[in-house]
């Protein structure tokens, strides 16, 4: 290991060549090379984190280089994981790059989180989210999460070693979850998300100070942010609730979250608004704390948002529409 290489780093007070020792022995696994991945990869490549494996299924398109600055043309139509793999190989020649197009099912999931010292989660729906969770909590590693929609994401950490399990968040959706139509997502926001997850997996790895044992809200339009504190007393009353469940739905109120020109475009029938970024834990009272409330957005981040701030606010029976706007 050539330390002039990290030695900027390895000046950071408690950081040290211990921490760069540790990096350099780790392994971890990267699931999803998109917007958040492709922010994330060149960092913890960089940073001199030991072996990285890049599991991810799809190619390069057009539609991606907005936000996946990763990729430039030429990549286009190459697999995501290889390409990545090959440019993090060139950045630095001293780290052990996989490459594995694949995408992750629950049955392989706890088989390879066994592999590793930590997975960052880098996906865009649930169903990988719980897989991902579920075999950390198994093999005792740490989850570095976050999600992403329009100006705004969360991140946090879950699954073992102490942290809290993502259920702890959200309960698990119905399987159709967040199969909607995309809402869309700036670049920044992509890239801001990817370097916050790269930070803590850096952190957790090199044992520098604490990593967030909260979960991060940030809205990237007024950079306004929230902290919420998970425990192990924390129930999440978040459940799946299914499109086809909406005519048997009854005193139950459906609540659109998205903003209000894509709410007058289009919207459930019998569905109120609010949007989320109006919603704070000081609501106001349009709505009883006792309505039972089933939320939907496009894509679902934005309904995740608002269910947190209504439950921090103490609406005590929310649920997420498992197949949002689209």
């Amino acid at each position: 290991m050539n330390l002039n290489r990290y030695d900027r780093q390895i000046r950071v007070t408690g950081f040290g060549i211990d921490g760069q020792d540790k990096l350099s022995k780790a392994r971890i696994l990267v699931v999803g090379a998109g917007g958040l991945g492709a922010a994330c990869l060149p960092y913890l490549a960089g940073a001199g984190v030991g072996h990285i494996s890049i599991m991810d299924a799809d190619i390069v398109e057009l539609s991606n280089l907005h936000r996946q600055t990763l990729y430039n043309e030429d990549d286009i139509g190459c697999y995501k994981a290889e390409v990545a793999a090959q440019k993090l190989s060139l950045q630095n020649s001293e780290i052990s790059v996989v490459a594995m197009k694949a995408k992750l099912g629950a049955s392989d999931a706890q088989e390879l989180a066994r592999q590793f010292d930590l997975i960052v989660d880098c996906t865009d729906n649930y169903n990988a989210k719980y897989s991902i969770n579920d075999a950390c909590i198994a093999a005792d590693i740490p989850m570095v999460s976050a999600s992403i929609e329009g100006m705004s994401g969360y991140l946090g950490v879950f699954g073992g070693q102490g942290y809290p399990s993502y259920r702890a968040l959200f309960n698990e959706p119905a399987l159709n979850a967040l199969n909607c139509a995309d809402s869309g997502v700036l670049g920044t926001v992509a890239g801001i998300f990817g370097l916050m997850q790269a930070h803590e997996v850096i952190k957790h790895l090199a044992g520098l100070g604490e990593v967030t044992d909260r979960v991060i809200m940030l809205d990237l339009f007024d950079f306004s942010m929230r902290k919420i504190k998970l425990s192990d007393g924390f129930e999440s009353r978040f459940k799946p609730f299914d499109i086809v469940e909406l005519a048997d739905k009854g005193t139950t109120q459906l609540l659109d979250v998205r903003e209000l020109d894509e709410f007058e475009a289009e919207h459930h029938q019998g569905a109120v608004h609010w949007a989320s970024s109006e919603i704070s834990v000081q609501v106001d009272d349009r709505l009883e704390a006792s309505q039972a409330l089933i939320l939907y957005c496009a894509k679902g981040a934005r309904a995740e948002t608002a269910a947190i701030r209504l439950q921090q606010a103490g609406f005590e029976n929310l649920s997420l529409l498992s197949t949002g706007m689209g």
